[in-house]
């Protein structure tokens, strides 16, 4: 019998022993090449739409709870601190990254606020509820200085002399010191007993003199001193101990006005009350 030889080699299709391979299968690592490629591309995408472009940009500020403290110097601090990059990439106006607890942190510090709260609302917006700490009195000095002081005596907001005056409406008690000095947050400047007589003198002062005499300014020779010197909107001064409790002292000063001083009384310089059953008063050189 003649042997039949097959050729492996022959690559017909009468040849069993060949398989045709697919055109995909032919260019696959091309096919692969490209498929990564638009992988990468697609999560590159993505990456750029969710930290850097303005699809997820913090544009809106919605401030609340804030009475001494303007809402725009919120505003501009929060803006302030959306400049900056987490991990040296991301910019942190990304409501994504926004570090909250980092916001409130500064934020405290900056405004010496009571509470911070801070809440995400994609894509844009991020809510800021502040509570701010009691503080009614504003300690003037002589360069132009303002410190604004809690009910404990620190200073919870600082206005230099070039930064632009605070809004009357924010500052309810005002008070001067003759003497200048250097204060920084959080930086306990006067006693409580002080700021209490400080907040309380204007309406110690309207129950005592009812003739139409008023509280003009209120004055300290330094932060140290507990002498309160009370201008009169006559021009004439008392000088009270505030950390004695006022009502009397002023009191004494109405009793010398009438029994004392009487007829002379636009010749008054001061009343001093602030020894007790012992009161002194000065009239003015003629």
């Amino acid at each position: 019998m003649a042997r039949k030889f097959r050729d492996y080699s022959n690559k017909r299709w009468a040849n069993p022993m060949f398989e045709r391979k697919s055109g995909l299968k032919r260019h696959l690592p091309w096919g692969r090449w490209l498929g990564g490629l638009a992988v990468v591309a697609l999560v590159g995408a993505g990456i750029w739409l969710l930290f850097f472009s303005d699809f997820l940009r913090v544009t809106d500020l919605e401030v609340s709870g804030n009475n001494h403290v303007q809402t725009w110097e919120i505003q501009d601090a929060v803006k302030g601190l959306m400049q900056e990059r987490r991990w040296f990439v991301v910019p942190k106006s990304n409501i994504i990254v926004l570090p909250e607890s980092e916001f409130i942190t500064r934020l405290t510090d900056q405004f010496v606020f009571a509470s911070v709260e801070i809440t995400k609302r994609p894509p844009h917006r991020l809510d800021i509820i502040v509570r701010e700490r009691a503080s009614t009195v504003s300690l003037k000095f002589p360069d132009g200085e303002q410190v604004v002081l809690g009910l404990d005596g620190t200073v919870v907001r600082l206005y230099r002399p070039t930064d632009p005056e605070p809004d009357p409406k924010f500052l309810e008690h005002e008070a001067y010191s003759d003497k200048q000095g250097s204060f920084s947050l959080k930086q306990k400047v006067l006693d409580p007993t002080v700021v209490e007589a400080v907040i309380n003198a204007p309406d110690a002062f309207k129950m005592a003199f009812t003739d139409g005499v008023g509280l003009k300014e209120i004055h300290f020779d330094s932060v140290n001193s507990s002498t309160m010197r009370l201008v009169t909107t006559e021009g004439w001064t008392i000088y009270a101990d505030a950390q004695t409790p006022l009502a009397p002292q002023l009191q004494n000063a109405v009793t010398v006005l009438k029994e004392k001083v009487g007829a002379d009384r636009p010749k008054l310089d001061y009343i001093d009350v602030r020894f007790g059953e012992k009161i002194f008063f000065k009239l003015k050189q003629s």
